[in-house]
């Protein structure tokens, strides 16, 4: 298995090694291996989670604590897929209760960041048609010049 040093998954993330640390230390990432020299070590699962809490936060607009939520859902997810048929019907039940619940709290969640962006959206597309019409009355006025 491949394992990376801290400078090498800044620079195939676009992260700083700053940001890594504080990751590590929110909980958002596990804590990395150590080398005998102490270094932190990564593997490309680590590289695919931090690409993960990237694209929720600068491409989806979630803060960290969203974030948290989100990811701890998808391990939820991932861990019932994995162990739910071990599991007695009741827990099962129970399980998949409490994933549900999360995961409509988490729809409301994008559904309101729909919802404002959708807002931000028809403010600017109602600034853009005054300045579609400003701009055609300065054509109108420099054709009579």
């Amino acid at each position: 298995m491949l394992q990376y040093r801290i400078e090498e998954i800044a620079k195939r993330t676009g992260m700083t090694r700053r940001t890594l640390r504080y990751y590590e230390d929110q909980g958002l990432l596990a804590p990395p291996v150590r080398s005998s020299g102490g270094f932190r070590l990564y593997s490309e699962e680590d590289v695919v989670m931090v690409n993960r809490i990237k694209e929720l936060r600068e491409t989806m607009g979630f803060n960290l604590g969203e974030v948290r939520q989100i990811l701890e859902l998808e391990r939820i997810v991932d861990y019932l897929r994995e162990h739910c048929r071990e599991m007695p019907p009741g827990q099962r039940l129970e399980q998949l209760n409490g994933a549900m619940r999360d995961a409509q709290a988490l729809l409301q969640l994008v559904d309101e960041k729909v919802q404002s962006i959708n807002k931000l959206r028809e403010f600017w597309e109602h600034k853009m048609e005054k300045y579609r019409v400003y701009h055609r009355e300065l054509l109108e006025l420099l054709k009579k010049e």
